[in-house]
């Protein structure tokens, strides 16, 4: 599907109508023009690399292996990895903003779950690893589905 007809526009309007919408808007629209790129945000795995994942300890019961968890304090812990100067969580494998994945990934903490694409934490983290904000990733790819062109030079986060 083209970018005209995903979005209802000529192209000589689709940098506009690109500004006009929000994060989930151009996910939705990324996800009509080119499925394999919608999950942007579970492929990118920069905030993993960036933070430290730190929760109340009974988070992590009978759903985190004890190998992966680091206790910080007597009521806290965080994933392996994370608690230090230049984190990256144990349970992501891969490269970040290239292909990567989360060995955990449906039982994460709440302080994975808290990371929103395209909110400021987002944003930071792929600034740490120099990547575009998300909104301008989504922006690129958009249009580079749009014309057709799959060298566009974006690293596919």
């Amino acid at each position: 599907m083209s970018l005209a007809v995903a979005t209802g526009r000529t192209p000589g309007s689709i940098e506009r109508r690109l500004q006009s919408l929000n994060v989930d808007e151009l996910l939705a629209l990324q996800a009509r023009l080119q499925p394999s790129t919608a999950q942007i945000c579970q492929s990118c795995g920069a905030c993993c690399a960036s933070f430290r994942v730190s929760f109340y300890w009974t988070e992590a019961l009978n759903c985190i292996n004890d190998e992966l968890i680091e206790a910080i304090t007597p009521h806290l812990s965080c994933m392996r990895g994370t608690n230090s100067a230049s984190p990256h969580c144990i349970a992501l494998t891969g490269r970040v903003g290239e292909r990567v994945s989360c060995s955990i990934y449906p039982h994460r903490s709440s302080t994975c779950r808290s990371v929103q694409i395209g909110d400021e934490k987002c944003d930071r983290a792929r600034a740490r690893h120099g990547l575009p904000p998300i909104r301008e990733a989504l922006e690129s790819l958009i249009v580079a589905g749009a014309s057709g062109d799959q060298n566009d030079g974006i690293t596919r986060a």
